[in-house]
């Protein structure tokens, strides 16, 4: 059990013990107070992210040992995309599980293009990295207009949550 708020609801600031719901950006609240507050603003009470009005449950892969070494390593605040490319190319990341890692370390959207374009990440988990906030809407309008997300139904659905968030 890790919380980021020190397990503290910092909308009523009451203890995190049960009932509580994880945002994109990592920080944690009650569901009831999150609930409460999502109706009137759309951002995180703690960071400011935009929380998407609309969120389709995705079932996270168990994280291996393995995994949660790298996470820890890449989280360091010096880590470059580089050091994600060399574990991807070296095979000590396997490609489908980029997709997760970058859910968990929070890199820079820019740099999730350069997974996808340098073939690190398939294009197919963008609208799922999208929906947790990990690409900018800007980034996924690059990846669009330089032909690596090729998927009607994908550019679709992405131009519809435009709509929405806008």
């Amino acid at each position: 059990m890790t919380y980021t708020n020190t397990d503290v609801c910092s909308i009523c600031l009451g203890e995190l013990v049960s009932d509580i719901t994880t945002l994109s950006c990592k920080h944690v609240y009650h569901t009831e107070c999150i609930d409460a507050w999502k109706a009137i603003v759309s951002k995180c009470p703690y960071c400011q992210t935009v929380i998407p009005k609309f969120s389709i449950p995705v079932l996270d892969e168990e994280l291996e040992k393995g995994d949660v070494k790298h996470i820890a390593r890449l989280r360091d605040s010096n880590t470059t995309y580089n050091d994600i490319a060399s574990l991807v190319e070296s095979g000590e990341i396997p490609r489908y599980k980029v997709p997760q890692i970058v859910r968990e370390i929070n890199i820079p959207s820019a740099w999730v293009v350069r997974l996808v374009e340098d073939r690190f990440m398939s294009a197919r988990a963008t609208s799922d990295l999208f929906r947790h906030g990990c690409i900018s809407h800007y980034d996924m309008q690059i990846m669009i207009s330089r032909g690596l997300i090729k998927n009607h139904r994908k550019i679709e659905w992405f131009n519809t949550m435009m709509d929405i968030l806008h």
